[in-house]
């Protein structure tokens, strides 16, 4: 169910995104967090 939500959310969020990439990108922030880009 909270994944549910987490996509639903995305979508709202990534509305007017039209590059798929982008997306994905931004599904992949938002699922991971953004640990892969550590505070300089």
């Amino acid at each position: 169910e909270g994944f549910n939500n987490r996509v639903k959310v995305l979508k709202r969020r990534c509305y007017g995104i039209f590059n798929v990439d982008h997306i994905f990108q931004r599904l992949s922030l938002d699922i991971n967090g953004y640990e892969w880009f550590p505070a300089s």
